[in-house]
């Protein structure tokens, strides 16, 4: 049977976060949902401090640790979206899970009370009268058993009127018209727990002569923790605000302006050190950090990355011993794994895509220049050589996706696959509520291409 593109769901699943939109129109939306992919469950700590796991180590709340297997608890017991928030908000005891870092999933009551919360209190759908089908993403790699747990709980739980499944590689692939490819998800907070990858571009800030006198002028410096914590806030103001475009291999500094933010800009930085001071927080003498009328950043900052194409520049601040592979040696090596005659195809789709490629600009060209290496091999002079890397990206057409760079790339990809097979009387690509009664959970094994 076919649905009305309106009751279409789309669920994207991420390890660190949910997308979800409901309906389907001629021009494709961007995700309406958007919440963090964790739950919480009370828990017994003292002082306020914020449990990560089980295993009863106090943690911050945003580390993301692997799900830790938690006390018997079912999917209505934990705290998911704004719930949690307030609670962490307001120094409750607090257990935070992370259900989809785990790889296979394990802890299914945490993941279905995620998925509970964006279907039934953000999208309004009603268990009893469930007309919609749900076209759910997920992270790669996932076995058999998950995709007919995953089955299970959609039809058994959330009474949905069908359901497809698609890999997030593949959904992504499909939202900039190709179908095959490497895909590189980089994601803020993959950066934001490393803690060495977040001192980088602090350390770039405190060796402009200029920032610093801003921040902390010789007739009112801030304190080294201060200091350090100011420069880290305004790093990540800068990355996250689109000031930041990384060169290619080779490239010299940018010819443009040095990065110069105006009062307006600034004004994050007064409410920042106002809010600490409320709350009791000793600077010595305050400081009115917006002593002058804007703030040269300087070409520094677009060295902000180059810890990802060069992780030596790491070993002054963390383990020297550590092993930590350049991002182009991972996507390469990656390839290489591919059958030789197919590895030309595979060049021809480089997404670079994630969180991070929203607010910073040229990862995707300083990641071509960067493969330059791995196209050539003395053994295969051939036609099936490959000859270039081609970078892909969402196309203009898609006129809800032009300011979002290449980040929503899986929610497009879903909602292009979910137009296709939810209007196809014949289509053999996602489960009917009939087929699911006759076969069970294993009818989704036969309709998800990924297992075939």
């Amino acid at each position: 049977m076919a649905f009305h593109d309106s009751t279409v769901v789309i669920l994207e699943t991420g390890k660190d976060v949910l997308r979800a939109g409901l309906g389907l129109f001629d021009l494709l939306k961007t995700p309406t949902v958007e919440i963090q992919a964790r739950v919480g469950l009370r828990s017994t700590a003292s002082n306020g401090d914020v449990l990560n796991g089980a295993n009863g180590e106090t943690q911050p709340s945003s580390s993301r640790a692997p799900s830790q297997p938690p006390p018997t608890a079912g999917p209505n017991e934990y705290l998911v979206g704004t719930q949690l928030d307030e609670a962490l908000a307001a120094g409750l005891n607090v257990a935070v899970y992370w259900p989809f870092q785990d790889h296979p999933i394990t802890q299914w009551a945490q993941v279905e009370a995620l998925w509970k919360y964006v279907l039934f209190n953000q999208l309004q759908r009603r268990r009893a009268q469930n007309e919609s089908p749900v076209l759910l993403s997920i992270p790669p790699g996932q076995p058999r058993s998950a995709y007919e747990k995953m089955c299970q709980i959609f039809f058994e739980r959330f009474n949905c009127a069908g359901l497809a499944i698609v890999e997030r590689p593949m959904a992504q692939i499909y939202a900039v018209n190709s179908l095959s490819g490497v895909v590189s998800i980089l994601l803020h907070e993959d950066l934001r727990r490393h803690k060495t990858l977040r001192g980088i571009p602090a350390n770039l800030l405190r060796a402009n002569q200029g920032v610093m006198a801003a921040l902390s002028p010789a007739d009112a410096p801030l304190s080294a923790e201060d200091l350090q914590q100011t420069l880290l806030d305004l790093a990540k103001f800068v990355w996250t605000s689109g000031y930041v475009k990384v060169p290619s291999s080779g490239e010299t500094a940018l010819v443009e302006d040095e990065g110069i933010l105006t009062l307006p800009q600034l004004s994050w930085l007064e409410k920042r050190k106002l809010s600490l001071k409320v709350g009791n927080r000793s600077f010595g003498s305050y400081y009115h950090p917006i002593s002058r009328a804007s703030l040269t950043l300087g070409k520094e900052r677009h060295r902000f990355c180059e810890p990802l194409f060069d992780p030596t520049l790491l070993n002054a601040l963390s383990d020297p011993d550590a092993v930590v592979s350049p991002l182009q040696d991972a996507v390469g090596h990656a390839v290489m794994n591919v059958d030789v005659d197919q590895r030309q195809y595979v060049w021809r789709g480089l997404l670079v895509t994630g969180d991070l490629t929203k607010p910073v600009k040229g990862l995707g060209v300083a990641m071509q220049s960067r493969l330059a290496p791995f196209l050539h091999s003395p053994d295969l002079a051939t036609e099936i050589q490959p000859k270039s890397v081609h970078v892909l990206g969402i196309p203009e057409y898609y006129p809800e996706y032009r300011d979002t760079g290449d980040g929503y790339a899986a929610f497009l990809g879903s909602s292009i696959t979910a137009k296709i097979i939810f209007n196809d009387n014949s289509s053999r690509s996602y489960v009917s509520k009939s087929e699911y009664t006759n076969k069970g959970p294993h009818s989704i094994i036969e309709c998800s291409p990924a297992l075939l």
